[in-house]
């Protein structure tokens, strides 16, 4: 595959797409507008066609910014996403998932759009030049080794829970990870586009972890930091709502902070409502997919209240 136009980006197309994000209905972020996007659609269509009518059909029922799944569209090319961005007036920003990701929502065929990390980054800095407002950049992106227990010890994790639960997924502590991370989150920027940070943890975090993934979030140049935890049990989804309370106080950055697991849905809201910078959704359940995320017409009271509040 050819990126040489993603390396040498096209002024006139990057301008018009900064022109373009002027004119969003919506502010993307905002913690005190409460005028602001706040309902997040996750958007999962195999075609581009079909992702742009999803995103119409959302928009009616009230989200107001979007997260279209690059990596499950049937695309040759990065450029044929385009209409994508063209074909509604509130932000897309785009995820490219790894392959072991896409069973999530029901499984479909690795992307072929790209195959390797410096690829899958090139995708998300060209979909920001054809108009996306901004990219989700997991914090272990273009890093290939699996997370290091002894790396996030050295970061300040506790030894015994570490080696116990195992590392946290979605987060590299690797020097040159990090500052590679750094480069790409500057020519997002360069680009007029904004960078969500992300990790999806695979196993349960305390407060500490939590402010740790955040803090390292913020330094390596979000705008937005988005945490999905995987939560055992009722305890799990506590120290969730305890992490929420600190993090509103010592950051200034907003942020996302989900649970997984059995149950979660209550804890989804509680956790929104005390400060989550957005309410994330979906549009209608597929089969095989993932039912836990739910349907903007069930959030959308909940945010309404928030912006009466």
């Amino acid at each position: 595959m050819n990126f040489s136009r993603t390396a040498s980006s096209s002024n006139v197309e990057t301008a018009l797409a900064i022109e373009r994000r002027k004119h969003f209905t919506k502010p993307v972020f905002d913690p005190k507008n409460p005028l602001a996007a706040k309902t997040m659609c996750d958007v999962t269509d195999t075609t581009v066609a079909s992702a742009i009518a999803t995103m119409r059909q959302a928009a009616f029922k009230g989200a107001d910014v979007f997260n279209l799944n690059v990596s499950r569209l049937d695309c040759g090319s990065v450029d044929e996403v385009a209409p994508a961005f063209a074909g509604i007036r509130l932000p897309v920003l785009t995820a490219t998932r790894r392959a072991s990701f896409l069973a999530l929502y029901g499984g479909g065929e690795p992307s072929r759009l790209y195959r390797t990390e410096e690829e899958r980054i090139a995708v998300q800095l060209r979909c920001v030049e054809l108009g996306a407002a901004g990219i989700d950049l997991e914090l272990d992106s273009l890093d290939e080794d699996q997370p290091s227990v002894e790396a996030e010890i050295k970061a300040g994790v506790d030894p015994d829970r570490a080696r116990k639960l195992g590392p946290i997924g979605d987060i590299s502590f690797d020097p040159a990870v990090v500052s590679a991370q750094k480069r790409t989150v500057a020519a997002v920027k360069e680009r007029g586009g904004f960078a969500l940070l992300s990790s999806h943890t695979r196993r349960p975090i305390n407060v500490f972890e939590a402010c740790l993934i955040t803090q390292s979030a913020i330094e390596r140049g979000a705008d937005f930091v988005k945490i999905v935890v995987s939560t055992n049990s009722r305890d799990d989804q506590d120290e969730l709502v305890r992490a929420s309370l600190v993090m509103r106080k010592q950051f200034d950055v907003p942020f996302i902070l989900m649970p997984m697991g059995h149950d979660t849905v209550a804890t989804r809201i509680a956790l929104f409502m005390l400060g989550g910078g957005w309410a994330v959704t979906q549009n209608a359940f597929v089969p095989n997919g993932f039912h836990q995320q739910p349907l903007i017409e069930a959030w959308l009271p909940i945010v309404n209240a928030w912006r009466a509040s």
